[in-house]
C-alpha cells in the first residue's frame, strides 16, 4: 500500500472504529479507501459493514446511534 493511502494514515480517528474481530486479521494499516470493512461504534458497540471511502465522506454513520430508541428511549416507548 502506498504511503498516505491506508485508513490509519488518512484518518486515525476513524481507524479507532475499525472492528478487528470481524475483519479477518486486517488492520487499518492494511486497507485503502475502496475497501469494504466492518466497523464498531465506540458509543453503543453496534457493528456494521461499510466502505471506507463513504465513512471518510461522513456517510454511513452508526445507524443504532441515530435511532430514536438509542437517542431518546422514553419517547421511543410511547
Amino acid at each position: 500500500m502506498k504511503r498516505g493511502k491506508t485508513l490509519a494514515e488518512r484518518s486515525p480517528k476513524l481507524a479507532n472504529e475499525f472492528c478487528y474481530e470481524l475483519n479477518d486479521g486486517l488492520t487499518p494499516n492494511d486497507v485503502g479507501t475502496a475497501a469494504l470493512v466492518w466497523w464498531k461504534c465506540k458509543e453503543c458497540g453496534h457493528q456494521w459493514k461499510a466502505q471506507i471511502y463513504a465513512r471518510l465522506k461522513g456517510q454511513c454513520k452508526c445507524q443504532n446511534c441515530k435511532s430514536l430508541a438509542w437517542v431518546n428511549p422514553k419517547i421511543a416507548e410511547e
